[in-house]
């Protein structure tokens, strides 16, 4: 029981900062944006896939949340450049969204045990 509550704490944290993220943009907040989006940057989208290849350890799966995210992101700007189709907020947004879809789904099935 313990272990499903810190799941759905980690779901809720991770779409909590994507949440932040979408706020600091949106408002211009610019003294707290570049940390806010590098934390979310670092740790959403790793963390979203995690969702899936938990390991049980915190601080393994934060180094895979960190290291799964900047892969992800360094594939898909690669994909921009090839295609000659730069657009980062797009991106981004896409990122956002998909995460957030993990997440949500993480969280709905989590509800279900």
């Amino acid at each position: 029981m313990s272990q499903h509550r810190s799941e759905a704490l980690y779901d809720v944290l991770l779409l909590a900062l994507l949440a932040a993220a979408a706020l600091v943009v949106a408002a211009d907040l610019q003294p707290v944006r570049p940390f806010v989006l590098l934390l979310a940057a670092c740790l959403v989208p790793g963390g979203a896939i995690l969702t899936r290849l938990r390991t049980g350890e915190g601080l393994t799966d934060l180094a895979l949340a960190i290291g799964l995210s900047l892969a992800v992101e360094v594939a898909a700007s690669l994909g921009l450049a090839w295609s000659g189709w730069w657009h980062p907020v797009a991106l981004g947004v896409a990122l956002g969204a998909a995460s957030a879809g993990l997440l949500l789904r993480d969280l709905v099935k989590g509800a279900g045990r």
